[in-house]
């Protein structure tokens, strides 16, 4: 398949990673939480496709077995596409807010901006680390950057951190709970970070509501899935 324009992005990310300080897990949210958000509205690609999950679950054992290293949930394995808003607060006073009607028209328009997407392919194949996060990285040929760009420029949709150029597809595996966990999992994917995971095609992707308190899949609210 196409390299993926993104390969030079990951090879950033990872030396940036290697001399970087770790972030801690806290809570994805915690700061919205503390600004009495409940909801977060993101366009993701779920991982759905059980041949790929399968081959991630080696992966996500021997992550699982290293202390002060915390597992994201299998059930919600995803390729962010863009971080839509945030539920309106009682204060509604914040930029990053979307009110319902708002959040209405950016579902209508999600349709219009994947119209002319087909169907890709996605190779994973090497793990990488954010300060944050283990991720695996999801070569597509700069389709998920493609489509970030595309949402990202819809009326009413807000700009976050780590957007636009800065923008870098990954699934997050686990986060870091202690620094000590950080050194471990890095050490560990500086040993070998090739992995082999059977390539998949994303022909869909979601507008969900995603609570920002600890949630079960079956809370999170699917409120518009694109075909391509």
């Amino acid at each position: 398949m196409t390299e993926d324009s993104s390969a030079s992005d990951y090879d950033a990310v990872w030396s940036q990673t290697q001399a970087s300080d770790p972030v801690l897990l806290s809570g994805s949210f915690a700061d919205q939480r503390a600004r009495g958000l409940t909801e977060a509205y993101v366009c993701w690609v779920r991982i759905e496709d059980g041949a790929v999950l399968d081959a991630l679950s080696s992966v996500r054992t021997e992550l699982g077995s290293m202390p002060g290293v915390s597992l994201d949930d299998e059930d919600t394995l995803h390729v962010t596409l863009k971080l839509v808003g945030f539920g309106p607060s009682e204060s509604g006073d914040g930029s990053d807010e979307v009110t319902p009607v708002e959040l209405d028209t950016i579902t209508r328009d999600l349709e219009a901006a994947a119209a002319d997407t087909d169907p890709f392919e996605v190779s994973i194949r090497r793990l990488n680390a954010f300060p944050s996060v283990v991720f695996a990285e999801p070569h597509a040929g700069g389709r998920f950057r493609a489509l970030h760009d595309r949402i990202r420029s819809l009326d009413g949709v807000p700009t976050f951190q780590y957007e636009g150029d800065e923008y870098v597809p990954h699934v997050s595996l686990a986060h870091f709970e202690t620094a000590a966990g950080f050194e471990r999992a890095c050490s560990w994917i500086r040993g070998d970070r090739e992995i082999r995971v059977p390539d998949t095609t994303v022909s869909s992707f979601e507008l969900a509501s995603v609570p920002l308190s600890e949630y079960e899949v079956e809370d999170i609210d699917v409120l518009r899935r694109v075909e391509l």
